[in-house]
């Protein structure tokens, strides 16, 4: 028995939590929480939130990634464009924009 603190240690520990709540379309209000370095959004099943039943959603729609000890999003090239919700304000993304995890 003893202390086995420091022992095990991995990369995923490093990784904070996030949360991803939709703001819009059927399931709006739903929250995904993960601890990974990557996780797609979009309708196609393969996606970690999966919007299979949202048509302005598409088949890979959104990426969120773990960088240099921040979070980012980008849309993956989508029909209609992923939106970053602000307090009040909606800003469509144009590239990679690194998120404040300091809000909720």
């Amino acid at each position: 028995m003893g202390d086995d603190r420091g022992k095990g240690h991995s990369a995923r520990e490093d990784i904070p939590c996030i949360s991803v709540r939709i703001e819009s379309g059927q399931r709006t209000g739903e929250r995904y929480t993960f601890r990974k370095t990557c996780i797609t959004l979009g309708r196609g099943v393969q996606n970690d939130v999966t919007l299979a039943s949202d048509s302005a959603v598409s088949n890979q729609h959104a990426l969120l990634t773990w960088r240099d000890g921040h979070w980012e999003i980008e849309d993956r090239g989508s029909k209609n464009g992923t939106y970053l919700a602000t307090g009040a304000e909606r800003i469509r993304l144009t590239g990679p924009h690194r998120l404040d995890t300091s809000e909720n």
